[in-house]
C-alpha cells in the first residue's frame, strides 16, 4: 500500500508532464498492484458473522415413579376400607379390603419393596408386610401358605403368598391393607395408580396407630389404641 501512495505522489508530479506522464505513471501503479502481495483474511467492511451458541445435550431428568396395582387381579373386593359390622359382633373399624378368591390363588406384590417381615398372627394368620420406603408398607393376610421371607426384595407382581382362611376369618380371602408412618388408609386411594413420590400418597382419614412385635418368636401385629391400650385383635 506505501508503494501504490508512493506513486500516487509521483503520478501527481507527472500530471503536468503532459499525456506521455499519465501514461507512464498508470502503467507504474498497474505494475505494483500486480506485484503487491496478497493480504488474505475477512474485509474490514463485511458484516460481522453470527455468533453461534452450542449447548450440551439436555440431561434427561429421571422422575421416580411409584404405582400401586391390585394384589389379586382378576378378583373383586366385597368388603372395604371404613366402619362395618359382622354378624354377632359389635361395629368396628375395617382397617383393609377384602378380596373373595378361592384358596390357593396367588396373592401378589402390588408394588415393588422389600419384605419387613412375615410370619403368623392369630388374628391375620400367616401374613406378609411389604416396605415401599417413606414409611409406607403394604400388608397381606390370612394366606394358606407364604412364599416370601423377611428381607427378600420384591417387584410389583410378584408372588407372595397363596389365599387361605388362617386367622379369625369366616372364610378363605385376602385381607389388603396400606400403611403410612404405621397408619392404615384406604387402599382404595392408591390402587391403579401412580405417584412421583411416595410423599405423594393420599394418607388423610388415617385408621388408628398399629404396630408389629419385631420379636421373631412372637410375629404378632398388635394396636396402641388412642387411650394407650395395647390390643391384639387386629380385626
Amino acid at each position: 500500500m506505501q508503494s501504490i501512495a508512493l506513486l500516487a505522489h509521483r503520478f501527481g508530479r507527472l500530471a503536468g508532464l503532459g499525456a506521455v506522464g499519465l501514461l507512464a505513471a498508470a502503467g507504474a501503479i498497474n505494475t505494483a498492484v500486480a506485484e503487491s502481495p496478497l493480504v488474505t483474511g475477512p474485509s474490514p467492511f463485511a458484516a460481522p458473522a453470527p455468533v453461534v451458541q452450542t449447548l450440551d445435550a439436555p440431561v434427561p431428568v429421571v422422575v421416580p415413579q411409584y404405582a400401586f396395582e391390585s394384589p389379586m387381579p382378576g378378583f373383586r373386593i366385597n368388603s372395604r376400607f371404613g366402619f362395618r359390622k359382622l354378624p354377632g359382633e359389635r361395629g368396628r373399624m375395617h382397617e383393609g379390603v377384602d378380596y373373595a378368591a378361592p384358596t390357593g390363588a396367588a396373592i401378589k406384590a402390588a408394588s415393588s419393596g422389600t419384605v419387613l417381615r412375615a410370619g403368623l398372627s392369630p388374628t391375620y394368620g400367616n401374613f406378609v408386610e411389604v416396605d415401599h420406603g417413606d414409611g409406607v408398607t403394604t400388608f397381606y393376610a390370612h394366606m394358606s401358605r407364604r412364599a416370601a421371607a423377611a428381607g427378600e426384595p420384591v417387584k410389583a407382581g410378584d408372588v407372595l403368598g397363596y389365599v387361605g382362611s388362617t386367622g379369625h376369618v369366616t372364610g378363605p380371602h385376602l385381607h389388603f391393607e396400606v400403611r403410612k408412618n404405621e397408619r392404615q388408609f384406604d387402599p382404595m386411594r392408591v390402587l391403579g395408580q401412580t405417584f412421583a413420590s411416595l410423599k405423594d400418597l393420599p394418607a388423610a382419614g388415617q385408621a388408628r396407630l398399629t404396630r408389629a412385635s419385631q420379636t421373631p418368636t412372637a410375629p404378632v401385629p398388635y394396636r396402641v389404641l388412642s387411650s394407650g391400650r395395647v390390643s391384639a385383635t387386629l380385626q
